[in-house]
């Protein structure tokens, strides 16, 4: 997850909750967001003239689809939904955000926020875009985030091809063994590089991951490539 600039707040109340989501919302953009009064939120708990947000301030269960749900009701007249929680989201809360376009950030108690997300990373990644130009460019990362995800969810499928390929040449014993062997060295480098790809970037798409992702992918393709593997047969 990317995390967001340092919070100037401690977060031991729901009130700081608050206060730090509306916090937060001025560093994605939104500079009059600011904390609705208390009994006239409607279950909205930040505003602002393009966005809404919601915060939940508690930490043993997860937010649900309903309460996100609710938020994307509730900002009907409002371009962006945005969630903040202490807690996880569950499953369906995150594919009903993910559909519906509501951002999902997290917070801890130390002022820390995150986006969980892919609206979430879009809509950090286009804080400082023109506010006419925004919705466009927040739809284009989001369709290139979601690309580039697609080949990264199927990348461990091509390298598992690719092994069970290997493991059958290593059965068959002379030159095939022993490329065998290297191509199994090889993956075992390229999941080690994927899984510190994925874990030091969150899943967010700049230059720096696309370089180093698709230098993974040509890497595994030279290692079918060393077999006599056709990927074109097991890609999508």
């Amino acid at each position: 997850m990317d995390p967001a600039p340092a919070s100037p707040v401690i977060v031991d109340t729901w009130e700081e909750a608050e206060r730090l989501a509306a916090w937060h919302m001025k560093t994605l953009g939104f500079a009059d967001a600011a904390v609705t009064r208390a009994g006239t939120d409607g279950g909205i708990d930040v505003r602002a003239e393009q966005a809404v947000a919601q915060v939940k301030y508690y930490s043993q269960a997860p937010v649900g689809a309903p309460a996100v749900q609710q938020l994307r009701g509730a900002a009907y007249d409002r371009q962006w939904a945005i969630f903040y929680s202490l807690s996880a989201y569950t499953v369906a809360a995150s594919a009903f955000a993910d559909s519906a376009g509501v951002a999902l950030f997290s917070y801890d108690v130390a002022g820390n926020v995150a986006a969980v997300n892919g609206p979430a990373k879009s809509l950090a990644a286009t804080a400082n875009v023109d506010v006419g130009s925004r919705p466009e460019m927040f739809e284009l990362h989001r369709s290139v985030q979601d690309s580039v995800q697609a080949m990264v969810d199927q990348e461990p499928a091509v390298m598992r091809t690719i092994l069970d390929y290997a493991a059958r040449a290593r059965q068959e014993g002379g030159y095939w063994a022993v490329v065998a062997q290297q191509v199994l060295d090889i993956l075992k480098e390229n999941s080690s590089r994927l899984s510190r790809l994925l874990v030091d970037s969150g899943g967010s798409v700049n230059s720096e991951f696309m370089h180093e992702f698709e230098a993974i992918m040509v890497s595994n393709r030279k290692a079918a490539n060393l077999l006599s593997i056709d990927l074109s047969r097991f890609e999508r």
